[in-house]
């Protein structure tokens, strides 16, 4: 788990402090300025219910998405579920039935190199 984020914009780097496991560095990653907003933030997610049982749904609004891939992340970072979706006008929830073991997961939503990350916790 991060304890503490830094941001060096002399250097160009991040800096992450994790509990009893030392000290992560990145290169910050500089994003091209535009005029319309991406899809995914201008898109309205709601994940219910939070907290769950590993059953949950995602409700998407419309929005600019076409599609959108699907990570469901565990805390020590591995990826434990992936899907593709399809995102149109009509369908607006999917659900999703997964055997996960109980604790806190990151659901992401990516289109093109743009992310939302919803916190889920599993009983």
């Amino acid at each position: 788990m991060i304890q503490e984020l830094e941001i060096n914009k002399v250097h160009g780097k991040i800096y992450a402090a994790t509990f009893g496991r030392g000290v992560w560095i990145a290169d910050l990653v500089q994003d091209n300025v535009s005029i319309d907003p991406p899809a995914v933030y201008q898109a309205d997610v709601k994940l219910y219910p939070n907290p769950n049982t590993g059953a949950f749904s995602l409700e998407i609004q419309p929005s600019q998405m076409e599609e959108a891939n699907l990570e469901i992340v565990d805390i020590t970072g591995r990826i434990v579920y992936q899907e593709k979706l399809r995102i149109d006008n009509q369908q607006r929830t999917y659900v999703f039935d997964q055997k996960l073991k109980a604790g806190h997961y990151f659901v992401k939503l990516t289109h093109g190199n743009r992310s939302k990350v919803m916190k889920m916790v599993v009983h």
